[in-house]
């Protein structure tokens, strides 16, 4: 659509929340509103582009407000250590869809936001976050977790490769 088309450069900049607008807000102005709440709600935050990155990473890959923190955090630490990302949601967002990472699409999805495959951040935001993922990647949890997955509506963390494929062993 002309709106999608025309917020792409600001993905990651538009704030996500409800507005009231007048029936005949053309899709600039609606952009420039989304833009400007951003500003409005983030301005207490110490926001880089990595950040907002970081948030949007957080806003796919939680299950509760209670994970976020300590989401951001593990990718902070991967970030610091020179491990990939390795977040499934990038893949999706490469894919144009956010149905589930298969086996083969670890590798066959050639794409700059495929973080298995490349190191670093990926190149931009993949969706526009919320408040509290962009709360929680602007001030990650301080821990040594690496790993992490979710599993009966529970997230699991783990510090080693081997203490993170036990645990998925148990649910897997």
């Amino acid at each position: 659509t002309g709106f999608t088309r025309l917020a792409e450069p600001y993905e990651g900049y538009l704030f996500p929340d409800t507005y009231e607008v007048k029936v005949d807000v053309t899709a600039e102005e609606l952009i420039e509103l989304m833009r400007q709440t951003f500003d409005k709600k983030t301005a207490g935050l110490r926001l880089t582009p990595e950040t907002v990155i970081l948030a949007s990473i957080v806003e796919r890959e939680s299950i509760g407000d209670e994970d976020r923190s300590q989401i951001a955090g593990v990718y902070a630490n991967r970030i610091r250590q020179g491990i990939r990302l390795e977040a499934d949601p990038t893949i999706q967002y490469a894919k144009g869809n956010w149905a589930a990472v298969t086996l083969a699409e670890y590798k066959s999805v050639i794409s700059p936001y495929n973080t298995y495959l490349n190191d670093g951040w990926p190149p931009g935001p993949i969706c526009s976050p919320g408040l509290k993922s962009l709360t929680a990647a602007a001030t990650p949890a301080s821990h040594d977790y690496l790993y992490f997955f979710h599993a009966k509506g529970q997230t699991y963390f783990s510090k080693t490769y081997a203490e993170h494929a036990a645990k998925v062993r148990q649910f897997f």
